[in-house]
């Protein structure tokens, strides 16, 4: 049994309240409730799942997801398969494939496929790199049309970790996603994230954890349907730049609870076509 609170910096926030039982010694069957905000709206999503982990660090799985919120009730079906190798010492690659088809909901039927790869390097004891690399490729229907719109997404994840010591670590993350309409060749969206993240624990209060992070966005938007402005001109690309400064707190509790504080501090401020 488990219960979990996620608090973005966005305010995408989602309780996900879970239980999980074993089938057999590989599988494992799962079912969910969450509970989130995201774009301003509340929704709600029960999720059904199962799956099976090898000894040879493959791993597949199936879930059904039904979705409540703004955009209606929503069916998700996922099924996913990955794995994990081990070519030398202290360094592994990773790869997984997973496809989603959804029914219903304001956005009608579609369908997600995703192809994924890691790379994990430990090449000494206080020093981690890890990447991740997608490619997603989605389908959704066009409003009054019986054509599919297509647009591709490619996302690199990049993380370096330091040990500073038994009680310090610090970890530098680069991130990039672009997302992009096949049909029409737009770039519907660009973002560049950099942040610098800190993990103290105290030797002598290891019931307590302290996190800090700084961060930097960068995002461009396509604007939607050629719209205009306030002004009454046609609308260009946005452009925004985002400064993030987070210091938290997580407090060890009896019986196996945390007790977790966060502080933000968020600065965003809307760039011209100049980057101005």
């Amino acid at each position: 049994v488990g219960l979990t609170e996620a608090v973005r910096w966005d305010g995408d926030n989602a309780t996900l309240f879970s239980v999980q039982g074993k089938l057999d010694e590989e599988s494992n069957l799962y079912v969910g409730q969450q509970l989130g905000s995201g774009s301003g709206a509340m929704g709600t999503s029960t999720v059904l799942g199962a799956e099976t982990r090898q000894a040879n660090g493959a791993r597949s799985y199936s879930e059904y997801r039904l979705d409540d919120g703004i955009d209606g009730r929503t069916n998700r079906a996922v099924l996913g398969l990955s794995k994990k190798v081990h070519v030398a010492d202290g360094v592994a690659l990773s790869g997984s494939y997973e496809r989603s088809q959804t029914f219903g909901g304001a956005q009608g039927d579609g369908s997600r496929d995703v192809i994924s790869g890691g790379l994990e390097i430990l090449p000494i004891s206080w020093l981690k790199f890890g990447s991740r690399y997608e490619l997603r490729l989605d389908q959704e229907p066009i409003e009054n049309d019986d054509d599919m719109a297509t647009t591709v997404q490619a996302v690199a994840l990049n993380g370096l970790t330091f040990t500073l010591s038994r009680d310090t670590s610090l970890m530098l993350m680069a991130n990039f996603d672009l997302t992009q309409n096949l049909a029409t060749r737009e770039v519907l969206r660009e973002g560049l994230e950099l942040t610098l993240a800190g993990i103290h624990r105290p030797r002598l209060a290891d019931w307590l954890t302290f996190t800090g992070r700084v961060s930097r966005y960068q995002r461009r938007y396509a604007a939607e349907d050629g719209g205009l402005g306030l002004d009454g001109s046609v609308a260009h690309d946005q452009r925004e730049s985002v400064d993030l400064l987070g210091l938290g707190a997580i407090i060890e509790l009896p019986k196996g609870f945390e007790l977790t504080e966060h502080a933000v501090y968020r600065y965003r401020k809307w760039l011209d076509l100049d980057g101005e």
